[in-house]
Protein backbone atom coordinates (compact mmCIF):
# COMPACT_ATOMS: atom_id res chain seq x y z
CA UNK A 1 0.00 0.00 0.00
CA UNK A 2 2.64 2.62 0.94
CA UNK A 3 4.58 2.01 -2.76
CA UNK A 4 1.43 2.87 -4.23
CA UNK A 5 1.31 5.75 -2.75
CA UNK A 6 4.80 6.61 -3.31
CA UNK A 7 3.83 6.05 -7.00
CA UNK A 8 0.87 8.11 -6.87
CA UNK A 9 3.27 10.93 -5.86
CA UNK A 10 5.79 10.22 -7.98
CA UNK A 11 2.88 10.16 -10.58
CA UNK A 12 1.46 13.75 -9.34
CA UNK A 13 5.02 15.10 -9.25
CA UNK A 14 5.95 14.18 -13.05
CA UNK A 15 2.47 15.26 -14.22
CA UNK A 16 2.98 18.64 -12.77
CA UNK A 17 6.30 19.06 -14.08
CA UNK A 18 5.24 18.18 -17.41
CA UNK A 19 2.46 20.66 -17.53
CA UNK A 20 4.60 22.99 -15.86
CA UNK A 21 7.30 22.60 -18.93
CA UNK A 22 4.61 22.80 -21.25
CA UNK A 23 3.28 26.06 -20.03
CA UNK A 24 6.97 28.04 -20.25
CA UNK A 25 7.10 26.55 -23.87
CA UNK A 26 3.77 27.83 -24.82
CA UNK A 27 4.60 31.42 -23.07
CA UNK A 28 7.75 31.49 -24.98
CA UNK A 29 6.24 30.40 -28.35
CA UNK A 30 3.46 33.30 -28.11
CA UNK A 31 5.98 35.44 -27.34
CA UNK A 32 8.11 34.27 -30.04
CA UNK A 33 5.16 34.47 -32.68
CA UNK A 34 3.99 38.26 -31.40
CA UNK A 35 7.82 39.74 -31.91
CA UNK A 36 8.06 37.60 -35.36
CA UNK A 37 4.58 38.89 -36.24
CA UNK A 38 5.37 42.95 -34.99
CA UNK A 39 9.08 42.58 -37.20
CA UNK A 40 7.42 41.60 -40.52
CA UNK A 41 4.83 44.00 -39.97
CA UNK A 42 7.97 46.56 -39.84
CA UNK A 43 9.52 44.75 -42.37
CA UNK A 44 6.74 44.83 -45.05
CA UNK A 45 5.92 48.63 -44.24
CA UNK A 46 9.74 48.99 -44.77
CA UNK A 47 9.88 46.98 -47.69
CA UNK A 48 6.48 48.38 -49.42
CA UNK A 49 8.04 51.90 -49.06
CA UNK A 50 9.84 54.08 -51.47
CA UNK A 51 10.75 57.61 -51.69
CA UNK A 52 12.24 59.53 -54.22
CA UNK A 53 13.89 63.10 -54.79
CA UNK A 54 12.43 64.55 -57.55
CA UNK A 55 14.36 68.01 -58.12
CA UNK A 56 16.22 69.17 -61.21
CA UNK A 57 20.17 69.07 -59.34
CA UNK A 58 20.88 72.05 -61.86
CA UNK A 59 18.31 74.25 -60.45
CA UNK A 60 18.37 74.26 -56.90
CA UNK A 61 20.36 77.22 -54.97
CA UNK A 62 21.68 77.41 -51.86
CA UNK A 63 21.50 81.39 -51.92
CA UNK A 64 20.61 83.17 -48.59
CA UNK A 65 18.16 85.13 -50.26
CA UNK A 66 16.30 82.41 -51.61
CA UNK A 67 14.73 79.17 -49.53
CA UNK A 68 16.05 75.26 -51.30
CA UNK A 69 13.22 73.66 -52.00
CA UNK A 70 13.42 69.95 -51.28
CA UNK A 71 10.63 67.94 -53.46
CA UNK A 72 9.90 64.42 -52.37
CA UNK A 73 7.89 62.16 -53.71
CA UNK A 74 6.33 58.65 -52.64
CA UNK A 75 6.52 55.93 -55.06
CA UNK A 76 5.86 52.95 -52.94
CA UNK A 77 2.69 51.52 -52.13
CA UNK A 78 1.99 52.60 -48.58
CA UNK A 79 0.82 56.10 -47.29
CA UNK A 80 4.03 57.78 -45.32
CA UNK A 81 4.11 59.93 -42.62
CA UNK A 82 5.05 63.96 -43.29
CA UNK A 83 7.02 63.75 -40.31
CA UNK A 84 10.65 63.21 -42.01
CA UNK A 85 14.11 64.25 -41.50
CA UNK A 86 16.39 66.24 -43.77
CA UNK A 87 19.98 66.42 -43.96
CA UNK A 88 22.31 68.01 -46.00
CA UNK A 89 25.63 67.03 -46.22
CA UNK A 90 24.99 64.69 -43.17
CA UNK A 91 23.71 67.19 -40.91
CA UNK A 92 20.05 67.65 -40.14
CA UNK A 93 18.09 70.60 -41.07
CA UNK A 94 14.54 72.40 -39.57
CA UNK A 95 12.63 72.35 -42.79
CA UNK A 96 8.84 73.21 -43.33
CA UNK A 97 6.76 70.38 -44.83
CA UNK A 98 3.81 70.79 -46.77
CA UNK A 99 2.30 68.68 -49.73
CA UNK A 100 1.41 69.90 -52.88
CA UNK A 101 -1.71 68.04 -52.71
CA UNK A 102 -4.24 66.50 -50.41
CA UNK A 103 -3.74 65.81 -46.46
CA UNK A 104 -1.56 62.87 -46.26
CA UNK A 105 2.14 61.70 -47.77
CA UNK A 106 -0.64 58.91 -49.83
CA UNK A 107 1.63 56.66 -52.74
CA UNK A 108 2.41 58.97 -55.73
CA UNK A 109 2.09 62.52 -54.11
CA UNK A 110 5.22 64.89 -53.13
CA UNK A 111 6.15 66.43 -50.04
CA UNK A 112 8.07 69.61 -50.46
CA UNK A 113 10.45 70.49 -47.60
CA UNK A 114 11.65 74.13 -47.17
CA UNK A 115 14.96 75.49 -45.89
CA UNK A 116 14.19 79.53 -45.25
CA UNK A 117 18.11 80.47 -45.21
CA UNK A 118 20.28 77.76 -46.16
CA UNK A 119 23.87 79.09 -46.58
CA UNK A 120 24.99 76.64 -47.95
CA UNK A 121 29.15 77.28 -49.68
CA UNK A 122 30.02 76.54 -53.03
CA UNK A 123 30.52 73.37 -53.83
CA UNK A 124 29.10 70.07 -54.41
CA UNK A 125 26.20 68.95 -51.44
CA UNK A 126 24.08 66.42 -50.74
CA UNK A 127 20.36 66.23 -49.87
CA UNK A 128 19.07 63.28 -48.15
CA UNK A 129 15.43 62.44 -46.63
CA UNK A 130 14.57 60.09 -44.52
CA UNK A 131 10.99 58.71 -43.93
CA UNK A 132 9.86 57.67 -40.58
CA UNK A 133 10.57 54.14 -41.33
CA UNK A 134 13.97 54.31 -42.71
CA UNK A 135 13.63 54.87 -46.21
CA UNK A 136 15.61 57.17 -48.04
CA UNK A 137 16.97 58.99 -51.33
CA UNK A 138 19.57 61.37 -51.93
CA UNK A 139 20.67 63.28 -54.56
CA UNK A 140 24.39 65.32 -54.94
CA UNK A 141 23.84 68.89 -56.52
CA UNK A 142 25.79 71.76 -56.92
CA UNK A 143 25.72 75.33 -55.69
Amino acid sequence: MAEAITEMIFLIVGISLALSVIGTIVLSTERMNSAMGATSSALYDKMSSKIKIVNDPLSMSGSPSKPLIIYAQNVGKTTLSTDVVLMIDGEAKECKEYLLEGEVWAPSSVLCLEIEHPRLPEGEHRVTVVAENGVMDSMVFRV
